[in-house]
């Protein structure tokens, strides 16, 4: 205790600042005196990562027995939820989440992925968000009406500051509503991602209706949507009045003679994450169009490229043996040296369920 009350003032936030990401260590924190607790509390609630069902359940009801409490989250991760609960209990959940949004007047982030967990017994009563900046729910909407989403969740007036937006493993009846809850975000989105798992649901009229109302976007990422190709993607890319800075297109039906002619709608591009494309399409075909869409964006500062074993492409083993590219190091330095890339900090390859080969292009 001694040691404890030693530590100038002024250097314990700084301390703490450095154990925001271990919650027992800030917990024991909060408990030594009054004076850690007055700062351990705020970084303990701060970001709650919420992948555990009876920590949930107990974080839950601590932040509605506790109303001060909730004003300090910042960030709230709703990744599991409880489904064996009986009727009452569950209720009295669903009702501490409500509770602890509405108080929780500061929260910037929110991630509500679990299927079930976002309800429409919860989201019509979802309270005004003022300071939400970024959002991220499941696609699965077999226990929410997606109308509802956009009508209570999305709308201006209940999440004033959204910028960034995400969507996972979108479904039928989300995809469908898709375009409406971009009108309902509308220009003053920066940021839109869906995350598909190999699904065609996303088509290219889909975004091209969405783009219409996307024109702030500074960073888009579309991943599995393996029926879209260029169109939706351009329809985006062209809508974007300040450009695109930050693009990830992976597992798309997009060919490889695209890639250049999107290149012409990238001048402000600083990020590019691509996957290999197809088993059709050879590598050799796919490296050159790569190579020219590359030499073609004046910006580029970071480039990721990977594989997974749905899309190898024909001719890569062969490659490999005739160029020797054993080790990553040798493929970062054959991209920079066959493109060229003065502005290039950071190249990577990423490789996913993949074999030797893919380390070579």
């Amino acid at each position: 205790m001694t040691l404890a009350n030693d530590i100038p003032l002024e250097l314990l936030p700084i301390i703490l600042g450095h154990l925001q990401w271990r919650t027992k260590d800030l917990a024991s924190c909060a408990l030594v005196n009054k004076v850690w607790h007055k700062y351990a509390n705020p970084l303990l609630y701060a970001r709650l990562f919420l992948r555990d069902q009876t920590r949930l359940i107990r974080v839950f009801r601590t932040l509605k027995e506790n109303a001060h409490l909730a004003p300090l989250v910042h960030v709230l991760e709703i990744r599991v939820f409880p489904f064996g609960l009986q009727a009452e209990s569950l209720e009295a959940l669903e009702e501490s989440i409500l509770h602890t949004l509405q108080k929780a007047v500061n929260l910037e982030e929110l991630y509500w992925t679990r299927t079930g967990s976002l309800t429409d017994r919860v989201i019509p009563f979802l309270p005004v968000l003022p300071r939400l900046r970024t959002l991220e729910l499941t696609g699965s909407s077999r226990f929410y009406t997606p109308s509802s989403v956009g009508k209570y969740l999305l709308d201006p007036k209940q999440t004033p500051q959204l910028k960034h937006f995400s969507i996972l493993l979108p479904d039928r009846g989300v995809v469908a509503e898709l375009p409406q809850w971009c009108e309902r975000m509308g220009s003053k989105l920066e940021s839109f991602s869906i995350l598909c798992q190999h699904s065609a649901l996303i088509t290219d009229s889909i975004l091209i209706e969405a783009s219409q109302h996307l024109t702030g976007l500074k960073r888009l990422s579309l991943a599995g949507c393996k029926a879209l190709m260029m169109p939706g993607v351009m329809a985006l890319l062209k809508n974007s009045k300040y450009g695109i800075q930050d693009l990830a297109i992976e597992g798309l039906a997009m060919p490889p003679d695209c890639l250049p002619k999107i290149a012409q709608h990238l001048d402000q591009l600083h990020s590019l994450s691509l996957t290999f494309p197809r088993p059709a399409h050879s590598i050799t075909h796919f490296w050159n169009h790569l190579t020219e869409m590359m030499e073609s964006l004046p910006n580029i500062e970071n480039f990721t490229l990977y594989t997974s074993s749905w899309n190898t492409p024909r001719g890569t083993s062969k490659m490999v043996t005739e160029t020797g590219l054993e080790d990553t190091w040798a493929t970062h330095h054959k991209i920079t040296e066959d493109m060229n890339l003065k502005n290039m900090q950071e190249v990577e390859s990423r490789l996913y369920e993949s074999q030797k080969w893919t380390l070579g292009f």
